[in-house]
């Protein structure tokens, strides 16, 4: 049953390779990074709420999980990810954010001071390679210190949450605690909108904004955060973060759907190395990802 979780995984990251479009008509009708990321977030906590109101009491160190979750998956992540897009490209950034799966190996390695594999090294060069063909197609690679490191730690702060979803207790449902993740991701949100100061009502509401804003907390934020728990719990870290590779491949085929923008010979190129970079990392695993997966 585990291809179940896998067409899952792609799933979720069909939906949220489509964030950059909500995000970016969001920013671009005077809304602000803390204001999309607790506004998404709020929509994601009720509607996870009304599905399923049960209350659970959670022990202390489960507790203390799901802070750390909230602050790092929700709140961390997303402000820096929709941060970057202030002052990098949507490329820069996707690329940025698709080394989780290296970041991922290395912590984990890190963590339980292993020697790094050589498969997941060589599968990750190659589906690198296939990235910036995919996303440069051609172009100078143009770099934006401040918003590609905004970018890194978006994708430092999404690599830290998955490592914290191995530990959450398997007997708790998952929407429980995906729904108490959100929660934190708002507590610890606001501290974050005062710090900056982050009070402007100067945005635009309208049938663009309310559907891009209801697309980002329902569809990417309660239901793919909801499977992706799931995903994780099944298929592991590494596996699961292999996944991520295929961000750009699928907002590229958006790209074409939505705006019709062309499909060339170096993206379909980068698209193969891409691919064959996931089929390389996933072929072989050793004892430590098998212990990973299986507590």
């Amino acid at each position: 049953m585990q291809y179940i979780w896998h067409f899952n995984a792609l799933l979720v990251i069909f939906f949220w390779s489509s964030t950059f479009f909500p995000n970016k008509i969001l920013l671009a009708n005077g809304f602000t990074s803390s204001q999309i990321l607790i506004i998404r977030s709020f929509i994601a906590f009720i509607s996870l709420f009304l599905f399923y109101p049960k209350r659970i009491k959670i022990d202390k160190s489960q507790f203390k999980l799901v802070f750390l979750a909230g602050l790092f998956g929700i709140s961390s992540y997303f402000f820096f990810e929709i941060s970057s897009l202030k002052y990098t490209s949507p490329g820069n950034s996707t690329l940025i954010l698709s080394t989780i799966p290296i970041l991922n190996a290395i912590i984990v390695h890190i963590i339980n001071k292993k020697k790094f594999e050589k498969n997941l090294l060589i599968g990750s060069i190659f589906s690198l390679i296939g990235l910036f063909f995919v996303i440069f197609n051609g172009r100078i690679l143009q770099l934006n210190p401040l918003g590609d490191f905004l970018a890194f730690l978006a994708a430092f702060s999404w690599s830290i949450y998955t490592i914290i979803l191995e530990k959450f207790n398997k007997n708790i449902t998952p929407i429980i605690i995906t729904r108490y993740v959100f929660l934190s991701g708002i507590l610890t949100s606001l501290p974050l909108m005062f710090l900056i100061g982050d009070f402007s009502l100067n945005f635009n509401i309208n049938i663009s904004t309310i559907s891009s804003l209801l697309f980002l907390g329902l569809i990417t934020s309660a239901i793919c955060f909801l499977l992706w728990n799931r995903v994780v719990n099944h298929l592991g870290i590494l596996t699961s973060s292999l996944y991520i590779y295929l961000l750009p491949i699928f907002a590229m085929i958006l790209s074409k759907i939505i705006y019709g923008y062309p499909i060339t010979l170096l993206m379909i190129i980068g698209t193969i190395f891409t691919l064959g970079g996931v089929f390389i990392a996933s072929r072989k695993r050793n004892k430590i990802f098998k212990s990973i997966q299986q507590n």
